[in-house]
């Protein structure tokens, strides 16, 4: 996988570069977030195969990937599944599960799903030759995905609309990291998360984050398990200091209640009543 991805991303710079256009083009390139702790596959009995899926059936190259598990590699090997099968090669079809996770986000905490660092930290790698100097440096200032657009549209210096068609158009969110990319501070008021209750908002250093009960059943008591961290300090949170700065605790909640409603994260899908939804 990563020899294909490495591939692709070769021709695409190699395409750039014949058009003469690689050194004024902005290269955005991050991973996705967070190890995935799902169970597929490799927790059931190992299905052993039958003589005639022993004799291989080549996956078709031109097929239609369906979402299906498939039965064959497109090289002919049977693809197997379930307890005591290592994920990796594309012989096999499971996942690595929880503890696999947490261990690919070391020294972070938890993983996909979450919003402790396990769970949304991600390298971000920019190119842009003709408007960063700088090569090779690295910078600490933390961005969001959102930020990618703004970023884009500062880049090119041109204005997002606020009407198209007789419509008014939703004001895009995220700050330009323009400013990063020269070493300087960005302006921006908070940093918000919201994923299936699990919930974080990050002001400078300080970052409150909680998440929901593990039986994934959301009651409101939940909504107060909120654990407050100094990321410059106590960057792997471990050190929950809630019980020390109450006070920070509570303005912190408070703007991301305020945050939540703004961007419509609240109210939560699941206590409105039913009748409510239709």
């Amino acid at each position: 996988m990563i020899d294909v991805m490495d591939q692709g991303i070769g021709r695409i710079l190699s395409a750039l570069e014949a058009r003469g256009e690689l050194e004024n083009t902005l290269i955005f390139y991050l991973h996705d977030n967070g190890g995935c702790a799902e169970t597929l596959n490799s927790h059931q009995p190992e299905i052993p195969p039958t003589e005639e899926q022993q004799q291989g059936k080549p996956y078709a190259a031109d097929s239609i990937f369906s979402g299906k598990q498939p039965i064959y590699t497109r090289s002919g090997r049977f693809i197997r599944s379930g307890k005591g099968v290592m994920p990796g090669p594309d012989s096999s079809w499971v996942a690595y599960g929880e503890e696999w996770a947490n261990v690919s986000n070391t020294p972070f905490r938890l993983y996909k799903h979450w919003v402790h660092e396990g769970g949304i930290a991600t390298p971000l790698i920019v190119h842009w030759p003709a408007g960063i100097s700088a090569k090779g440096e690295l910078r600490k200032q933390p961005g969001h995905l959102i930020d990618i657009m703004a970023t884009c549209l500062s880049a090119a210096r041109i204005s997002y609309p606020e009407v198209y068609n007789g419509q008014t158009i939703q004001p895009y969110a995220g700050t330009s990291l323009l400013p990063a990319f020269s070493n300087l501070s960005l302006s921006r008021d908070v940093i918000f998360w919201e994923h299936e209750g699990n919930r974080a908002i990050r002001i400078g250093d300080w970052k409150l984050v909680a998440r929901t009960a593990k039986n994934k059943v959301f009651t409101e008591a939940d909504q107060d398990q909120w654990e407050l961290y100094d990321l410059k300090r106590d960057p792997t949170e471990t050190m929950n200091l809630a019980n020390q700065y109450p006070d920070k605790v509570r303005e912190m909640t408070s703007k991301w209640e305020a945050e939540a409603i703004r961007t419509k994260a609240k109210p939560w899908p699941w206590s409105v009543p039913r009748d409510e939804k239709k």
